[in-house]
């Protein structure tokens, strides 16, 4: 942040910026659902079971890291994920689980908002009350 007289500018990421950190994410998630899946497979499990260990790290990674200030990818691209409000505050987990949700529902389409807002915020940022900003 630089202040110029009464007002500070901030720079916010780019939609390329954010869009390299969720594909590093997803290269990631696909990893730890393989890695998991080796581990369980000479484990004498049904079959819903195992469906449930390999969703679960693609339904849990994303929310549980932002809650934490940020994925994986977020903090390699030297982004992190805060309260728009509070933004010394990291998201709670159900509002971190509501944002992964929204982004996972409208896809890529949620990013378009980036381009018009001034804050480069996303849909799901938008409706989580989030911001992504350089660490």
């Amino acid at each position: 942040m630089e202040s110029t007289k009464n007002f500070v500018v901030q720079e916010f990421p780019s939609l390329g910026k954010r869009y390299m950190a969720m594909v590093f994410d997803g290269l990631i998630v696909m990893a730890i659902v393989f890695i998991t899946a080796s581990l369980v497979s000479d484990v004498e499990l049904p079959g819903w079971v195992r469906g449930v260990i390999a969703f679960s790290a693609f339904f849990l990674y994303e929310p549980l890291m932002v809650s934490m200030g940020g994925t994986i990818g977020h903090r390699t691209n030297g982004l992190t994920v805060k309260q728009r409000n509070r933004p010394d505050r990291n998201l709670s987990f159900s509002r971190s689980f509501l944002r992964s949700m929204v982004k996972l529902t409208l896809g890529l389409p949620s990013f378009l908002t980036l381009l018009t807002n001034r804050e480069k915020r996303a849909l799901h940022d938008l409706a989580t009350g989030s911001i992504v900003l350089y660490r």
